[in-house]
């Protein structure tokens, strides 16, 4: 039992260094950041294409480097809200939205990023790409930025679905 209980403390540092590792060398990018959250979904997700109406909140918790500016913290984003550009199906889906996430980190730095995002999923992985104007004060300069992400797809609801739960990763570039 004590081999199990250290080899858990072990994979626990392991994962931890590769995290501040992959953190560390993605600097280079304007940012990187996990995102969570979830939202909302009308008419439903069924077999049948349908338009729909989406909406998302979430928490987005990583590093930006914008505008000669440092973020690193979270920020409360949404809601985000769109609307499909084709007809979706719990297989497939395509659309777009817009929303603003708003943060102050510890030393009281504080990001503002007003993004128009694009989303495609395929059962449960969503890809996004989109931009994002972007703003950490100090120093207080707005930058456009492109960003990219992959997201897990969770149905909280089912027949139809129309509440669900992301969580992924993001990167500025």
């Amino acid at each position: 039992m004590k081999r199990l209980g250290r080899l858990g403390v072990a994979i626990a540092i392991a994962l931890t260094a590769m995290m501040v590792s992959t953190t560390t060398a993605s600097a280079q990018n304007p940012g990187d950041v996990v995102i969570t959250g979830g939202g909302s979904i009308s008419p439903g997700l069924s077999l049948t294409a349908t338009n729909q109406s989406v909406t998302f909140s979430g928490t987005a918790t990583g590093v930006i480097v914008a505008g000669g500016g440092v973020f690193a913290g979270s920020a409360n984003c949404g809601p985000f809200t769109g609307n499909s550009v084709v007809a979706e199906t719990v297989l497939l889906g395509q659309g777009k939205v817009a929303g603003v996430c708003v943060g102050v980190d510890l030393l009281g730095r504080s990001v503002t990023a007003d993004c128009t995002i694009e989303y495609r999923r395929v059962g449960p992985t969503v890809i996004i790409t989109g931009t994002c104007s972007v703003t950490v004060t100090p120093p207080g300069v707005t930058v456009t930025v492109t960003v990219v992400g992959e997201f897990v797809f969770i149905a909280t609801t089912v027949n139809p679905v129309t509440s669900y739960q992301l969580v992924g990763n993001v990167t500025l570039v």
